[in-house]
């Protein structure tokens, strides 16, 4: 099967930070949702900042709520930030997750993402 999602992932010392980008299909997504999962896990990171600007929307608006189902379920403990075109954004996958016991933020910009993920308020 030919990989649509490439992936791309840093250490830093306060946050894991993936770069996500291509054509989101729900498989795909998925994939990648449990890769990061895996890896904030492997290298103890409670914080996870991805940078999906260069991501496409869904072909299906069930996708947006299926990428959020399964974000509750692999991320759970986890505070994550996802930065995506702001023209892409409707909260959809957000509300699902956060619904369902995430802890996650969706903006369109970088700084704004980072500060949310680093504010120990929220």
């Amino acid at each position: 099967m030919t990989q649509t999602i490439g992936f791309v992932y840093e250490q830093l010392d306060n946050y894991l930070l993936s770069r996500i980008e291509g054509l989101w299909t729900r498989i795909e997504a998925e994939r990648v949702i449990a890769e990061i999962s895996r890896l904030a896990a492997k290298h103890g990171y409670r914080c996870v900042l991805v940078d999906a600007r260069k991501l496409s929307a869904p072909q299906m608006e069930l996708d947006r709520y299926l990428a959020g189902k399964h974000i509750a379920q692999e991320w759970r403990g986890l505070k994550c930030a996802i930065v995506y075109p702001e023209n892409l954004i409707n909260k959809f996958t957000e509300n699902t997750a956060v619904n369902r016991g995430a802890h996650l933020n969706i903006v369109s910009d970088f700084e704004d993402a980072l500060t949310w993920l680093m504010d120990k308020q929220t």
